[in-house]
């Protein structure tokens, strides 16, 4: 806190609670509040299998314990945003499905690949 005691003429006066207010707007203050980082994540809570029933509660408390410490993201707050990803048995078929299909692709390219060497280093 700045206190300042001025006596003489009403100009002077002025000059003085204008200084004395511009150093106190410019005197270095805690921030009023920290900056809100978010973080977003799909939880199974409903479907064939509910497993983000276990998982969404885990993931707030590491956000809460964060937040709760001040020599980690001091300037920050944490705030999960989550979402119901509904998983169903046909979303994991599907899943797997794709997985499969996409190891065989692969590997399809490394045959070929593996062929083209073996033809450039043939003489």
């Amino acid at each position: 806190m700045v206190a300042v005691v001025v006596r003489g003429s009403p100009p002077l006066l002025l000059r003085a609670s204008l200084i004395a207010l511009l150093l106190l707007l410019s005197w270095p203050r805690p921030s009023s509040g920290k900056k809100k980082l978010y973080i977003g994540a799909l939880f199974p809570m409903s479907g064939g299998w509910p497993g983000g029933q276990a998982c969404m509660p885990s993931a707030q408390m590491a956000l809460d314990l964060v937040n709760n410490r001040s020599d980690i993201l001091p300037d920050y707050e944490l705030e999960l945003i989550h979402y119901d990803s509904m998983v169903s048995a046909q979303w994991l078929e599907e899943v797997e499905r794709e997985k499969k299909t996409k190891t065989k692709k692969e590997e399809k390219k490394k045959k070929k690949k593996k062929k083209k060497k073996k033809k450039k280093l043939s003489f």
